[in-house]
């Protein structure tokens, strides 16, 4: 058990009930075939018919680790039925259920700890497991209707800046966006994709320096991650040994490993010219200042020493500064000389 179950807002990550909203349920009383990509082995996709309850006769796709997380436990749920309806409605509408799982928990500590009112809300007292009322609360944000809709479609960052009232503490976001769901004071790889990653708050961009090249280059050959973390030891050979006579090239291992570094940092380029830089690179503050209060990895925090290994391997390995900044040497070697001056107009007008 990694201890990363992320429960009401990321408040702790311990949560029994995930017996009747987790795996175990789905593959009781739901899943009823399994989907994949073309010719893939790992059928990583699963449908099923809700059988019982409010929502029998339901039928739908997942529940994934990530949905399941964010508008399952992150919203104390306990009842698969109800659970899967938010996930559905999340895809109808066109959300990200990391995003619209994260803001609706945000919204609900805040009534919890009592610094927004149902009236706040168009009347809606958004609690722990009411599904219904989150229901009620995705369609109002779809239509951004009332003020419970213009409020919630802000995400949780805006939301807490508007706000305010010490809500800025519980807003688990980084680079302003929501946070998937592992809990990085359990799951301390997770925190480098979270924080080092440039989207920000994403899972899926590598768990350690060398897990965000593998997952930059995989993204670069539009391969799935799933296929690919399975034989890292083979990498760089075997997909040398696929592309070269493929593509007519002759490629080295180190080039073909020189992409993703390339290809981050040139992204990197970009931030650093939008003000991005370490102060940045950081995880919410729940994390750095609140402990885990039970589970498998109770008392756990992320510490000021796992953000220095962090950020100084991070950089180490991709030829960053200590500020976060792509170094000239680093730029003219990827040849992103074009990038040159950009960076030292970002160096000055945001003293890095």
């Amino acid at each position: 058990m990694t201890g990363s179950l992320i429960t009401k807002n990321f408040q702790t990550t311990w949560w029994p009930e995930i017996y009747n909203i987790g795996g175990e349920e789905a593959n009781r009383n739901f899943w009823q075939r399994h989907v994949a990509c073309n010719h893939c082995p790992v059928h990583c996709m699963k449908y099923g018919v809700v059988r019982e309850g409010k929502y029998k006769g339901l039928i739908a796709e997942g529940p994934e680790y990530e949905t399941g997380g964010l508008l399952g436990s992150n919203l104390g749920m306990t009842d698969f039925g109800s659970m899967m309806a938010l996930i559905e409605a999340a895809d109808a509408y066109g959300f990200d259920a990391i995003s619209l799982g994260g803001s609706l928990a945000f919204a609900t500590e805040c009534i919890e700890k009592g610094v927004l009112a149902a009236s706040d809300l168009d009347g809606i007292n958004l609690k722990w497991g009411d599904g219904d009322t989150y229901l009620e609360m995705i369609k109002k944000i779809a239509h951004q209707e009332g003020k419970a809709g213009k409020l919630l479609a802000k995400g949780a960052a805006a939301m807490a800046k508007e706000i305010g009232k010490g809500s800025e503490a519980w807003a688990v976001t980084t680079k302003g966006k929501e946070i998937a769901a592992h809990d990085p004071r359990g799951d301390k790889g997770r925190g480098y994709s979270y924080a080092m990653g440039t989207c920000g708050g994403d899972h899926h961009e590598g768990s350690s320096p060398g897990g965000l090249v593998l997952l930059s280059l995989f993204n670069s050959l539009v391969m799935c991650s799933f296929v690919g973390l399975t034989h890292t030891k083979e990498i760089p050979d075997s997909h040398v040994a696929m592309l070269n006579p493929l593509c007519g090239w002759d490629m080295t291992g180190d080039e073909l490993m020189a992409v993703p570094k390339r290809t981050l940092t040139l992204e990197r380029c970009f931030q650093v010219r939008e003000g991005i830089s370490a102060k940045d690179d950081v995880l919410a503050k729940r994390f750095t200042s609140e402990k885990l209060p039970e589970g498998p990895k109770k008392g756990s925090i992320w510490t000021d020493e796992d953000q220095k290994k962090m950020h100084e391997s991070v950089y180490g390995l991709l030829g960053w500064d200590s500020k976060g900044v792509p170094t000239e040497k680093t730029l003219e070697g990827y040849g992103l000389d074009f990038m040159i001056d950009d960076i030292k107009e970002a160096r000055k007008q945001y003293n890095l």
